[in-house]
């Protein structure tokens, strides 16, 4: 992939993140589908969801508004 393109993939708000995890646990999606269609790797979105079991969404969302 172009560099362009690599970092733009380290781009996503709290928010955002916070979104996808919501997201992908409402659709029913296995995690491979879901990361695909929105075009992060599976390993990416293990992580998210791991963080924000560990600290909780709202310390996540907590530190951009501080």
């Amino acid at each position: 992939a172009p560099p362009e393109e690599k970092s733009s993939r380290r781009t996503h708000t709290p928010e955002q993140r916070l979104l996808f995890i919501d997201t992908w646990q409402r659709s029913g999606l296995p995690a491979k589908d879901f990361a695909a269609l929105v075009g992060i790797s599976q390993q990416t979105l293990y992580k998210w969801k791991q963080r924000f079991e560990q600290l909780g969404p709202a310390a996540e969302v907590l530190k951009t508004l501080r």
